[in-house]
């Protein structure tokens, strides 16, 4: 498999959506909570002023109603700002989650097809390397498995006169790609290392 950079923000549309959707809703619930807490709140401060300055300075025609008028059309515009600004930010962040899954999908169908040879690296602001760094360590321990058992029955097969029945053996055995290399450590490959054409795809 060969390297290809893939500079696209949206590498799984579904799924960044649904995460998009889903903060913009929190972001939203939480605007309008607060905003209207604060409404409330500064209306009724605001009411007492007008009354007060309706007996001192005689009748005023500024009402609450202008008020309203005034400032929720402002408080909607700069909610829709917001929001408009969240989306933004989620489909940056939500890559850094996106991305790695995406490549996690795709070590998981070359182990599928037998290809234990294959090192997924993230890049440092990605997510899930954890996750990362445990799919090398289950390629790499059924890699060195799956050699051992290789080496194993190639002894075997020359220490018995019949070898029809390792041949079967051997058949599902070579499905199997291996690492040149099992004793290099896992770091230098999970880093970045000469993985070659094994190295995942990057997103």
């Amino acid at each position: 498999m060969t390297t290809t950079r893939r500079r696209s923000i949206v590498s799984k549309p579904t799924f960044q959506l649904k995460l998009t959707i889903i903060f913009m809703l929190m972001v939203t619930i939480v605007a309008n909570l607060v905003g209207g807490l604060c409404y409330l709140l500064i209306s009724e401060k605001v009411q007492d002023l007008l009354e007060h300055s309706s007996e001192r300075l005689g009748q005023t025609d500024l009402t609450m109603r202008d008020i309203a008028n005034f400032l929720i059309p402002r408080i909607l515009i700069a909610e829709g700002f917001s929001l408009f600004f969240v989306f933004l930010l989620s489909i940056l962040v939500t890559h850094t989650i996106a991305g790695p899954v995406y490549r996690m999908e795709k070590v998981a169908k070359e182990i599928g097809t037998g290809n234990l040879a294959i090192v997924t690296t993230l890049r440092p602001r990605d997510e899930l390397k954890e996750l990362a760094d445990a799919f090398n360590l289950m390629t790499r321990g059924l890699a060195e498995k799956i050699g051992a058992i290789s080496k194993e029955t190639i002894a075997q097969e020359k220490l018995e006169p019949d070898k029809r029945d390792f041949a079967r053996l051997r058949e599902l055995l070579s499905q199997f790609r291996l690492p040149e290399h099992l004793g290099r450590p896992l770091e230098e490959d999970a880093d970045g290392g000469d993985v070659g054409p094994d190295e995942v795809e990057r997103v």
